[in-house]
């Protein structure tokens, strides 16, 4: 696709807000940014380096979980008034239909629902005093995205856009004044599912898909009636997620 000189202009200006190294707009993210950082540390090196001189028979265990709840609360330091919500995650295989369900739910289109373009980074959903979208960069600030810019992070950006805006960001979040539930927060999470062409790296579909699903308080999962029955893919990957958190089952496309 050939952009103008002008969508080319725009896109620029995204992936230079998203690139920024120093969060000088975002005061919270300059104060948390350290601390977040000596925490991982302490969980991916010295911790690590602690259970080889001796641990428990579980130790692997209670490192899977310090980091689940690492990866939850980094997100409530993004976004304080998740840590008041019941959050309610949305999860399924590449393209099952999970965004299209959350827009019927709302009953308007907030989310993508393309069938080639799905969702890529994972997605909140909560009332707010304001309409508006932000998303938490990888080097720890917010970012303000409009409806288009935010529309258009999908699978395909690069063949659309040249960019990979997508890529840099951990989560986005929607807030709506007229979301009507006061204290649920819905997430749409990226399809597990390899899709084709993505390199292997720690922010794969499946690995960002797994933290979020295993730090909900709920989850809904999402299968494609057309293919007639749950995956065995599906069925093993609901048995990595942590067994406490209540799930229900929805089917998609039922009308076909």
């Amino acid at each position: 696709m050939t952009l103008d000189p002008t969508e080319l202009a725009a896109r620029y200006a995204l992936l230079c807000r998203s690139t920024l190294a120093n969060p000088t707009d975002d005061p919270r993210g300059l104060r948390l940014a350290p601390h977040l950082s000596a925490l991982r540390t302490l969980l991916g090196h010295d911790l690590r380096a602690l259970g080889r001189q001796g641990s428990p028979d579980d130790f692997a265990d209670i490192c899977f979980e310090l980091e689940q709840e690492l990866e939850r609360f980094q997100e409530f330091c993004a976004f304080p008034p998740l840590a008041q919500k019941f959050v309610v995650a949305f999860g399924g295989g590449f393209s099952a239909g999970k965004s299209s369900l959350i827009n019927a739910l709302l009953g308007k289109r907030l989310l993508v629902t393309e069938v080639d373009p799905t969702t890529s980074l994972p997605t909140y959903l909560l009332k707010g005093e304001e309409d508006a979208i932000h998303a938490q960069s990888l080097f720890g600030h917010h970012i303000g995205l409009s409806d288009e810019e935010f529309l258009s992070l999908t699978h395909d950006e690069v063949d659309r856009y040249g960019s990979n805006v997508s890529r840099l960001l951990r989560s986005a979040i929607i807030s709506r004044q007229d979301f009507p539930w006061q204290n649920l927060a819905l997430i749409d999470t990226p399809g597990y599912t390899k899709h084709e062409g993505r390199q292997h790296s720690e922010r794969t579909d499946e690995h960002i898909a797994r933290t979020q699903l295993n730090s909900a308080q709920a989850i809904v999962w999402v299968i494609d009636a057309r293919q007639g029955c749950i995956t065995e893919d599906d069925i093993k990957f609901l048995a990595s997620l942590r067994p406490e958190i209540p799930r229900l089952i929805a089917l998609s496309r039922a009308d076909q």
